[in-house]
């Protein structure tokens, strides 16, 4: 029951004597039932034994009035009990924040981490100022190859790339040799790579001419095959580069020349033979003539003439010799004795 002196208690503390009341009823009913050793016994239901070594104190004080001493007694357990609370709802508290602090320290150290994020309040993140956007230079460029007839290998550069038709987009810019090769021949061409278009090449594979002009006659060899040259001084060879011998036996001149075929064109050879030489004497002092060309007096010593057949005149009062000599590659003599008559 409540004592008429709280009724002028502030109203939390009135709640407080209102709880301790309500325990005070609880103890005189266990009291009832059971001996004063027994309520000692168990203080685990009321957990404070200073309550207990106050209580002797506060009766001697209070002899005459026992009702003050529950009152008073009371309003300090319920206290107690109120404090006993909070604190009991701060150590669940601490608990739980330990064991979520714990809980992420351990799985920082499963993710492999060096420490752990702690996780801080920010205010909006301050505007960036945008790079300039720097623009990426491209170092390569398409190149498209096709041919008739297709299949050609395709080198670039020295190195098979594939078989035509052929796209390739990793050449880099520049200039590129590529060179298409088939059964009917091979075509060579200089490409220039860009990084802003496509090149497309587009080769015709079939044969070519070569012209091949020369002051004397000539047989066309490459290898061991010869080719007889038509009434145009030409002959049809594949597209791509050949190594020609041009042969004359009797004048004793071989040369080689090369020659790059392109398909459906003519190449022309031009042959400028080396020189001769032509020396002539005489048992008397003579003029020499070449070709009806006066060349000079015997003796005549290292004179230049051309590969092939010639007229040699030499002439001295009331007697001329003729000749004809063949210049070769070799140095031609000729020796005139006019004291014996002419043949």
């Amino acid at each position: 029951m409540l004592h008429s002196s709280s009724l002028a208690l502030p109203d939390h503390q009135r709640g407080i004597t209102a709880a301790a009341n309500a325990t005070a009823s609880w103890v005189r009913a266990q009291r009832a039932r059971r001996s004063d050793a027994a309520i000692v016994d168990s203080a685990e239901l009321v957990p404070t034994v200073a309550l207990e070594a106050e209580r002797p104190f506060e009766d001697q004080n209070n002899q005459n009035n026992p009702s003050a001493v529950d009152g008073a007694w009371l309003r300090s357990l319920g206290a107690r009990v109120w404090l006993m609370s909070v604190g009991v709802i701060a150590v669940v508290a601490v608990i739980a924040t330990l064991a979520a602090v714990g809980s992420r320290v351990t799985s920082y150290w499963r993710s492999g981490t060096q420490k752990p994020t702690i996780e801080r309040p920010v205010g909006p993140a301050a505007p960036v100022a945008a790079s300039a956007a720097v623009p990426i230079r491209k170092t390569t460029g398409r190149l498209q190859v096709s041919s008739v007839p297709p299949a050609a290998r395709v080198l670039v550069d020295g190195k098979f790339r594939g078989m035509t038709p052929l796209t390739l987009d990793d050449l880099n810019r520049g200039e590129h040799q590529v060179v298409l090769e088939s059964a009917e021949g091979s075509v060579s061409r200089t490409v220039t790579i860009t990084a802003s278009e496509s090149v497309v090449l587009e080769e015709m594979i079939f044969s070519g001419w070569v012209a091949v002009y020369s002051p004397f006659d000539l047989i066309v060899r490459e290898g061991t095959r010869a080719f007889p040259l038509d009434d145009r001084h030409q002959i049809m060879l594949p597209p791509g580069p050949h190594e020609l011998h041009l042969e004359n036996r009797a004048l004793g001149y071989d040369e080689v020349r090369r020659v790059d075929v392109k398909p459906g064109e003519v190449q022309t050879l031009q042959v400028t033979p080396p020189r001769s030489a032509l020396t002539v004497k005489a048992t008397a002092d003579a003029q020499v003539w070449v070709d009806g060309v006066l060349a000079g007096d015997t003796p005549l010593v290292a004179f230049s003439v051309a590969l092939g057949t010639h007229e040699v005149i030499v002439k001295r009062a009331g007697d001329e010799r003729r000749f004809i000599v063949t210049s070769t590659v070799k140095p031609v003599d000729l020796s005139v004795d006019f004291s014996r008559p002419a043949a």
